[in-house]
């Protein structure tokens, strides 16, 4: 598909949508691998007023919007971490995660330009999707509280000065 979908930070106000549409694809495709301890860690980590609260800290969220429809997001923390990254999934394998990612690592570049990787935990059914976008393991399959997530880094070029 080759539709344009708009990708912006989310706005003060937002973050229930946001945290919705977080809450629905968890529930499909990720809560199933977790055990009920880390999927009440991970509802309690995606709370809305926790996503503005830490937006407005060292993490900064991207939306991918079509016809005014929050179909993805991406959190960064400290513009050297994706604590999440979520698609709608009637929305999924059309390169939104994929673009969140390239919109997110442009804002962290432009904050810290001699990063190096950027960080994810990812959670035992994305380790594919973030292999697909570059991101290679760095560690063995961990649980913490109840979350199972393995780390992956995605090496960054670059530029000389």
């Amino acid at each position: 598909m080759n539709k344009l979908w708009l990708y912006r930070p989310m706005q003060p106000g937002e973050e229930t949508k946001v945290y919705e549409l977080i809450a629905m694809v968890f529930q499909e495709f990720i809560a199933p691998h977790f055990s009920e301890e880390g999927c009440q860690e991970f509802i309690k980590y995606i709370q809305p007023e926790d996503l503005l609260r830490r937006s407005l800290l060292n993490y900064f969220v991207i939306l991918a919007i079509d016809s005014e429809e929050i179909i993805g997001m991406t959190e960064v923390r400290d513009y050297n971490h994706v604590s999440l990254l979520f698609v709608d999934g009637r929305h999924q394998g059309n390169g939104i995660g994929k673009a969140l990612l390239d919109h997110a690592m442009q804002i962290c570049k432009i904050k810290q330009p001699s990063l190096k990787e950027i960080s994810v935990n990812a959670s035992p059914n994305s380790i594919l999707i973030y292999q697909n976008m570059g991101f290679k393991l760095s560690g063995y399959e961990r649980v913490k509280n109840g979350v199972r997530y393995t780390p992956m880094v995605l090496e960054l070029k670059v530029k000389p000065s």
